[in-house]
């Protein structure tokens, strides 16, 4: 088993629908042999209802990616996450992978922001 840390670095982020998005954060890697990532996070000067959660994008064609996947808690408060454990991760045809954040609102509709950094880890094999 390899593990290959994915950092994100500490960025701002808005959201203004309680419909998940992914925002990428990290660069492209290889999707082959993954077979499970695990995430975590830290969030600051929360406003509003946002919320946040470590997550990978899978492609085959980086210019059409997934949705995203969700692989550790959520963030919806300033402070750090534990990582959960592994979430199995199935890559398929997928070629490539990269690490992200589903950021939404809990509620409402009125536009929300945060700071966010953290990790996702991949695992391979």
């Amino acid at each position: 088993m390899n593990v290959l840390p994915q950092y994100m670095s500490w960025a701002g982020y808005a959201a203004i629908s309680t419909t998940e998005l992914f925002i990428p954060a990290g660069p492209w890697a290889s999707a082959a042999n993954l077979s499970a990532a695990k995430g975590y996070g830290e969030m600051r000067g929360r406003t509003g209802q946002f919320q946040a959660k470590p997550a990978v994008q899978l492609a085959n064609d980086v210019r059409s990616p997934s949705a995203g996947t969700a692989v550790g808690a959520t963030l919806t408060g300033d402070g750090v996450s534990d990582p959960n454990g592994n979430t199995a991760i199935t890559s398929g045809t997928s070629k490539y992978v990269r690490p992200g954040w589903l950021v939404s609102l809990v509620t409402g509709s009125t536009l929300a922001t945060a700071q966010l950094a953290g990790v996702v880890e991949l695992i391979y094999g």
